[in-house]
């Protein structure tokens, strides 16, 4: 039998998130209680995500980090969405991590915090393919974003076509600079060219990335180097049915 993800994942997402799941049950006296489940910000992002075809693109790799808890959202500065770590290495057909992988802010609407689950998603997944290939191949941190700010845009773009979101309302903060830097990595990342990849870079530093943090190659490490633990084999197995 086939189990949704949220049956799966519904006690297991959010591992450690500020805002945890809370019920309101009726008077005992009732025959039925009504249980209302408050979900967490986190909890309804992933919702909203999953509401759209790209967003169930990215269900295993958002399940396999929530389940072991390397999910965090957390007060960060007004213009700082989220950020990932560098994940470790593949061996021996798992995954071994290093220390959280994604840090998203808690201040940010739904709809903002689904978009920004699925830029880190994004990291994780080009990041876990580059750490599976023998030797890794050496990418900069400016590609990693490049991916992760188109796909994020494709993302709301699905949104807005199913009428979940208006791109108007999002990330206000951080001003038009925003949405033109997902333009930019958009354009750079369909049509590949040195121009289009030197605009994309230049929206990211006038938003304020550091121009030698974007020219840094990936770091790729060895399984001595790692820390935390390996993917259990039974979540594997939970997270397939």
């Amino acid at each position: 039998m086939r189990h949704s993800l949220w049956g799966v994942l519904f006690g297991l997402f959010f591992i450690g998130s500020n805002a945890k799941a809370s019920t309101d049950v009726h008077s005992s006296q009732q025959p039925l209680a009504k249980v209302i489940v408050r979900r967490s910000p986190l909890e309804q992002a992933i919702d909203l995500a999953l509401k759209t075809k790209i967003g169930r693109q990215f269900r295993h790799d958002i399940a396999e980090l929530a389940r072991q808890g390397k999910i965090r959202v957390m007060a960060l500065e007004a213009r700082h969405y989220g950020e990932s770590g560098e994940g470790c290495v593949m061996w021996a057909g798992q995954y071994y991590y290093e220390g959280l992988f994604m840090v998203l802010n808690e201040k940010q609407t739904v709809a903002e915090l689904a978009s920004s689950l699925i830029h880190e998603a994004d990291h994780y997944r080009q990041i876990k393919r580059i750490n599976s290939k023998k030797p890794a191949t050496p990418v900069t941190i400016a590609w990693l974003e490049i991916s992760a700010f188109a796909t994020q845009l494709d993302f709301i773009e699905a949104l807005e076509n199913q009428g979940l979101t208006d791109r108007k309302v999002l990330f206000i903060a951080g001003g038009k600079i925003v949405f033109d830097i997902m333009a930019a990595a958009r354009a750079a990342k369909n049509q590949p060219s040195d121009q289009a990849y030197k605009v994309a870079i230049g929206k990211m530093i006038e938003f304020g990335y550091p121009r030698q943090e974007l020219e840094r190659i990936l770091v790729v490490k060895n399984p001595t180097h790692c820390q935390g633990a390996v993917l259990p084999d039974n979540a594997n197995k939970m997270l397939n049915h």
